[in-house]
């Protein structure tokens, strides 16, 4: 059965790819991760079962294109069509639906062609299904399958700051560390977000600072009091760092720019800086194609997905422009 599952799956992945598999195919990709770990999970009576990863690489060996396990597994885990279990085992997860703009996507492990989810229309990554179809599964909602509680920004800036007054400690003689600068966002080719040597303080009227330190080779991030020209108190910071500085620009006036091009057809998404992970787990399922030109990144999407990934940037605290 599990040689079967495998040999379909690969008919519906391009010969070319096959001959010569790229990771930048990311929908073919996708495909041969799932039908990889579709075959060699799924038990006799329809089960899945953990699988090892060193037997997903085998996989990809026997493919010619042994590294590219690594971003397969990846993006089928950002998809969360399947989860990372302790001591190095893989599981599909759960089918289910998400509705986005009253469309259905399927998520699950499976190849596109088993047959069960019926006629189905590829957007980006995401496999979209006629209402009937999609009335067999489980829904999701699209907060919960981003893994993303909605918050506004001022709610998630008001969060931080109570942290920081709980929190705080008296410290001293912190080494290698640079402070959150946000330069004016007219400065074009350069991230809003930079890092100084200088002591800057950007919020509470400039007395708390975002701080940055080098240690062990990894980086650590936390809050600051300031006070006669250096750190006075520190915090450790809880919420997501790009998740932050996103909710920070907005409170402080210099919101991230996300300028909207419209066509009839498709819809181009350009945004400034690199987005938190769990809106650009939208922008991989939805996106036809990805484009990143330094700091920025541009989304092709069609016009009715579009709208509600510009709602999530909305929330994320970007400022929306439209063009025609």
């Amino acid at each position: 059965m599990q040689s079967q599952i495998q040999c379909a799956a690969s008919q519906s992945i391009p010969l070319d790819w096959l001959l010569a598999p790229r990771e930048q195919d990311r929908a073919s990709l996708v495909e041969f991760a799932r039908g990889t770990l579709c075959s060699l999970s799924t038990q006799e009576d329809g089960s899945f079962a953990p699988v090892h990863v060193s037997r997903i690489h085998r996989s990809f060996k026997r493919l010619g294109a042994t590294e590219l396990y690594r971003g397969g597994l990846r993006l089928i885990q950002l998809l969360r069509e399947a989860e990372p279990l302790h001591g190095g085992y893989w599981l599909p997860a759960p089918y289910r639906v998400v509705e986005i703009e009253d469309e259905f996507v399927f998520i699950g492990a499976t190849p596109n062609v088993h047959g069960f989810l019926g006629e189905i229309r590829m957007e980006g990554l995401g496999r979209l299904l006629a209402p009937d179809v999609a009335n067999r599964f489980p829904h999701q909602s699209l907060g919960g399958w981003m893994d993303l509680a909605t918050q506004d920004p001022s709610t998630t800036v008001a969060t931080f700051m109570a942290a920081h007054t709980r929190a705080e400690a008296r410290t001293s003689n912190l080494t290698d560390v640079t402070y959150l600068n946000l330069i004016s966002p007219g400065t074009t080719g350069r991230s809003l977000f930079q890092w100084s040597d200088r002591v800057v303080g950007t919020l509470a009227a400039g007395q708390i600072a975002i701080c940055r330190q080098l240690r062990h080779g990894r980086k650590r991030y936390f809050s600051a009091s300031l006070g006669r020209g250096g750190i006075a108190t520190e915090a450790p910071i809880d919420i997501p760092i790009t998740r932050l500085l996103f909710a920070i620009a907005r409170e402080v006036g210099t919101p991230i720019r996300a300028v909207a091009r419209l066509d009839e057809k498709i819809v181009e998404v350009t945004v400034g800086e690199r987005l938190p992970i769990e809106e650009f787990r939208l922008a991989l399922l939805v996106s036809r194609e990805i484009v990143r030109a330094g700091q920025s990144t541009t989304y092709r999407i069609s016009p009715k997905l579009a709208q509600a990934f510009c709602a999530r940037l909305a929330l994320l605290g970007c400022a929306l422009e439209t063009r025609q």
